[in-house]
């Protein structure tokens, strides 16, 4: 399965010019089965949400994958949650 590109605004700009990508809708940001978190130095990264087993807060918050792997993030667990959540309905209930 390929993944559909994501066009950029102003594809029309001359060679050279800077341009810049548009936001992906809702739709697109949740094809891929990613949700988005940050680190704890705020560098953005994303997750599969279908990967994760665990979520703890000691007081960080830490995604253990089910490879065991596990991830400190920036957000509180309860915002993890919701965008786990998020993504599970935009797959389930899509328009």
């Amino acid at each position: 399965m390929t993944r559909p590109a994501i066009p950029r605004a102003n594809a029309e700009s001359a060679p050279g010019e800077d341009r810049i990508a548009r936001q992906p809708t809702y739709r697109e940001s949740y094809t891929y089965g990613m949700i988005r978190v940050s680190r704890l130095n705020g560098k953005e990264f994303v997750v599969n949400a279908e990967l994760i087993q665990f979520l703890e807060e000691t007081p960080d918050t830490v995604i253990t994958l089910l490879n065991h792997e596990k991830v400190v993030v920036k957000e509180p667990a309860d915002e993890v949650i919701r965008r786990v959540i998020e993504y599970q309905r935009g797959i389930r209930f899509q328009p």
